[in-house]
């Protein structure tokens, strides 16, 4: 779920999200291998086994105290990992993992792009960076967070000219998100793309 304000930010806050790979801060709570963005300090992440499916506990990102949401406030969290593009290199990737919410008022999502250097500094660009690609999870694919799990998923081209690729999960404003059974690997060209371009067409339309 999401609102057109947290659409709007999103640049914003995926460019510091991205950016702050080259420092990362981790603490005992946050998954091995992953990243917390946090800048308010106001979000936990944590491996969560109160809420688990299949037997297994959810990772989840939640304020430690609700308040209202206030937009440039900084009031998110984020969970991250980059990698090198590499083996990924012109072939189709597909992101995915089963979610659960709570009580969201603003927006979580599952989240993936694509850039042209590890060294790419302007990812904190108010811009965000210009990925080679990028892309939100579609549509209400959220569970309702009482053993209600949702798989959600985003699917990109990486361009042959990509140097890393950068995914996670979001969570805007008050509620909790859990994500559990992460899935990243390649696809064949028949698997459908979700990125924002997977929607304009391939040639002019009734040009005049």
């Amino acid at each position: 779920m999401k609102t057109n304000h947290a659409k709007r930010s999103l640049a914003i806050f995926l460019a510091l999200a991205c950016g702050s790979a080259y420092g990362q801060a981790f603490d005992a709570k946050v998954p091995k291998g992953w990243g917390f963005h946090n800048p308010s300090g106001e979000y936990e992440v944590k491996v969560d086994s109160s809420v688990q499916r299949e037997g297994k506990p959810g990772v989840s990102i939640r304020p430690l105290v609700p308040k209202p949401f206030e937009p440039n406030q900084g009031r998110f969290g984020i969970l991250y990992q980059t990698i090198r593009a590499d083996k990924y290199k012109g072939k189709r990737i597909r992101y995915s993992a089963y979610m659960s919410c709570a009580k969201i008022d603003v927006a979580a999502y599952l989240w993936l792009r694509v850039d042209g250097s590890i060294k790419h500094r302007d990812w904190y660009d108010s811009s965000g960076g210009n990925p080679l690609s990028f892309a939100i999870d579609k549509g209400n694919q959220c569970g309702d967070g009482d053993g209600d799990w949702r798989r959600a998923e985003v699917v990109v081209d990486v361009p042959k000219n990509s140097g890393a690729i950068t995914f996670g999960m979001s969570l805007y404003g008050n509620g909790a998100v859990w994500a559990n059974g992460m899935s990243f690997e390649a696809v064949d060209d028949e698997t459908p793309l979700t990125s924002d371009e997977a929607s304009l067409p391939e040639a002019p339309v009734n040009p005049l």
